[in-house]
């Protein structure tokens, strides 16, 4: 017995020191990506401060070389390793520069055409005031007129070509006043330089430090949004189970929102039990899901600055043309299965909003329709599951509980939004059918207490027999799911034929 108690306590202590130490290797883990994108920052980093660093043959240092350093970190600080993101800035920052730089130097121009240059030291000062008021008036038109034209185009995509472009603008007019001699305002033309360099040096770290093509990266957001869609609707009908069976009590969205602190009521019971963190699990699946899927679709716009192209090997024009077909094709194809996964969220927000905000309304499922509920949320992140090509088995499990969806779940729904059709049809019918009495009249007493309750409460007198909208939109949801399936899994071959090719 003694030795037996000290092996456990043994085993114990040396599973709690390995699960603390996968805890804490998880915690340090680099992921590649973290690597790759650390490389490249240093390249680009490394190469722009050669010119701050090393002298010129005369012994000076390269003027202004900060302006080569900020640009290149600047174009070149994406995580996400995409090309076209940095490739997209570089030309951003290269355009507003130049537009900034133009509209500068000829207002500064002008300004010594109309006030020039005195030859004594007071006169020069004079002149130097109304210079100074000349261009601060120039600034000050130039800006309203540049930021109205740019709000009233709306133009977001270029919001950091405006942005860089105003304060190019304002960087090449200063020398124009402050100037001690006609020609320092040269440096305004050696910044221009200077910023053109740096995009260089970031476009290039880009292309030739672990360059990934920026629909590979959109290819993995669509599987992403995938899988969350299932994880989503799998989650929610679990949630739904508990709480119409009075396993679990429902948080209501307003005290995630608002971030009240709460404490879950719990009853215990079998095993199908799930943990505390249920319910905001819910909520903190479908809200991550969405807000990447925003980010996925400025992803979309990127695609034309994508120089990875498959099938680019050879620069014929039957190549190209059947790249831009592809390029085409791809684009229509992701931005299904976006539109998709977003339906079933969006329709996962509507199940979880039925779970949370209507606790005073009576559902009246039985153990049998909460179980298909919970089969039929478990099928869904079975068949929406990514799996690789070479994983026949996973797609085998993925193609069954596609065929429990459209089959056995599908009959079940519809005989449960049947018996609701006949409930609500007894209740609206003015027969007196003898049968039928006993039954019509304990649904009436069931309504009217309810909504004795809601108006006791100050609630607005709403239909307590919202379980068939439920049932509806669970069905819904298996519809939306298996479109999604389909789609994905059609695109997601014809990716994979293309990558072959």
């Amino acid at each position: 017995s003694t030795n037996n108690s000290t092996n456990n306590s043994t085993n114990n202590s040396t599973n709690h020191h390995a699960s603390s130490s996968n805890s804490s290797s998880k915690q340090t883990m680099v992921t590649a990506n973290a690597l790759h994108f650390g490389i490249r920052i240093s390249f680009m980093a490394s190469i722009a401060a050669v010119f701050s660093l090393v002298t010129l043959p005369n012994g000076d240092y390269y003027p202004q070389a900060i302006w080569i350093y900020i640009s290149a970190l600047m174009v070149g600080w994406f995580p996400g390793m995409d090309t076209a993101s940095v490739l997209q800035k570089t030309f951003q920052r290269l355009g507003g520069t130049l537009i900034g730089s133009i509209l500068g130097l000829t207002f500064g121009l002008i300004s010594l055409l109309i006030i020039p240059y005195g030859e004594e030291e007071e006169e020069e000062g004079e002149k130097k005031k109304r210079r100074s008021a000349f261009l601060g008036v120039c600034i000050a038109l130039v800006s309203f007129v540049y930021a109205i034209v740019f709000a009233n185009n709306n133009n977001n995509k270029n919001s950091y070509a405006a942005m860089i472009g105003l304060m190019t603008f304002g960087i090449s007019i200063m020398p124009f006043v402050n100037q001690e001699t006609p020609q320092n305002w040269h440096h305004s033309l050696l910044r221009i330089l200077n910023v053109f360099i740096g995009c260089v040096i970031g476009g290039l770290g880009a292309l030739c430090v672990w360059p990934k093509s920026t629909r590979s990266i959109l290819q993995e957001e669509v599987d992403l949004q995938v899988r969350f869609a299932g994880e989503s609707a799998c989650a929610v009908l679990r949630m739904a189970s508990d709480v119409f069976s009075g396993k679990d009590t429902a948080l209501p969205l307003r005290d995630i929102l608002s971030e009240i602190p709460h404490h879950h009521h719990h009853h215990h019971h079998d095993d199908h039990h799930h943990d505390d963190n249920t319910h905001d699990k819910v909520h903190d699946l479908y809200a991550d899901a969405i807000h990447r899927w925003k980010a996925s679709k400025a992803l979309f716009g990127k695609l034309q600055y994508d120089v990875w192209l498959p099938g680019s090997s050879s620069t014929t024009t039957n190549t190209n043309t059947n790249t831009t077909k592809d390029r085409e094709t791809f684009q229509e194809e992701t931005a299904m299965t976006l539109a998709r996964t977003f339906r079933i969220q969006s329709t996962v927000v509507l199940l979880d909003g039925l779970v949370r905000n209507d606790r005073q309304k009576q559902h009246n499922f039985t153990k049998d329709e909460l179980d298909l509920f919970v089969r039929i949320g478990t099928n869904i992140q079975q068949m929406l599951i990514i799996v690789p090509c070479n994983k026949n088995e996973k797609q085998t499990e993925a193609t069954a509980a596609a065929r429990d969806l459209m089959g056995y779940c599908m009959q079940k729904l519809h005989r449960m939004a049947h018996a609701r059709y006949r409930k609500e049809a007894l209740l609206n019918d003015d027969n007196d059918d003898d049968d039928d009495d006993e039954f019509k009249q304990r649904l009436h007493l069931d309504r009217q207490s309810l909504l004795l309750s809601q108006e006791e409460s100050g609630l607005p007198l709403l239909d307590p027999d919202v379980s068939l909208f439920f049932v509806q939109m669970v069905d819904h949801l298996v519809l939306r799911s298996l479109r999604l399936y389909h789609v994905w899994k059609k695109t997601n071959n014809n990716n994979n034929n293309n990558n072959n090719n």
